[in-house]
């Protein structure tokens, strides 16, 4: 990772402008909540994530729908929140949307290998941060990933030997 100061809604401004064609074509609203949000993280590897995150939920939201985007600063972390109007997910599938490979009922159809919300976590981890989900059918998802605000140091540091 190179890391450095950003400003997480900076990137995701830049990723939504990327793929709003895409929201326009399909007739989904993308809304904007970008608050400025500190992070030292690799800008490369972040909006590598939001494109991820903001490509399934215009997947998995059908025309005439809503996506949200959301970043802000809370409790020392940078924070992006991804809300859809899609299907939703049921508990067990949530449970299970970040292994690799794997794709649940509501994913038939729909393009994709099954590996990019892995990455996606994989990538925020080593951030020193996470991604998690709160969905369910009917309802839509919410992918919230939170990176860390503070200095650039590795956030998983080895031990001098004792």
């Amino acid at each position: 990772l190179e890391r450095r100061r950003i400003d997480l809604a900076d990137v995701v401004r830049d990723v939504a402008a990327e793929l709003g064609a895409g929201f326009r074509a399909k007739d989904v609203d993308l809304d904007l909540e970008l608050q400025p949000a500190g992070a030292v993280a690799d800008e490369d590897r972040v909006a590598q994530i939001a494109r991820n995150l903001v490509s399934n939920a215009l997947k998995f939201t059908p025309s005439g729908g809503r996506v949200r985007v959301a970043t802000r600063d809370q409790d020392g972390s940078a924070l992006l929140e991804v809300s859809d109007t899609g299907g939703g997910m049921r508990p067990e599938d949530a449970a299970r949307a970040f292994d690799r490979f794997w794709r649940g009922p509501e994913a038939a159809g729909v393009p994709g290998s099954g590996i990019g919300l892995t990455i996606a976590r994989e990538l925020a981890v080593a951030h020193g941060g996470d991604i998690t989900v709160r969905s369910a059918p009917g309802r839509g998802s919410t992918f919230r990933v939170t990176l860390p605000a503070g200095a650039a140091e590795d956030p998983h540091p080895t031990r001098p030997p004792a």
